[in-house]
């Protein structure tokens, strides 16, 4: 790979940023979705936000357009989750 290459193949690096309203009961249905792509995601770190009651999930993750797609409308369907994702190509 030269530089200022990003040729990933057919499966390209995302970064997906997650607003969970409601944490306390809302992370683990999160967490389950989560655990369905965890051969997929390469990175992830969470941070509670306690005065707002809200968690901030950040990870990364090997997928095709497919499979991204797929993750973000499981998570949003649980309600209280807002998804944000950036593709690197």
């Amino acid at each position: 790979m030269s530089c200022g290459s990003c040729d990933f193949g057919d499966r390209d690096l995302t970064v997906f940023g997650v607003l969970v309203d409601d944490r306390l009961n809302r992370a683990p249905d999160v967490q389950r979705v989560l655990t369905d792509y965890g051969s997929s995601i390469l990175f992830r770190t969470g941070m509670p936000y306690p005065t707002k009651e809200q968690g901030l999930i950040t990870f990364v993750m090997e997928a095709d357009d497919k499979t991204r797609e797929e993750i973000a409308r499981k998570l949003e369907a649980l309600g209280c989750v807002c998804v944000k994702s950036m593709v690197l190509r």
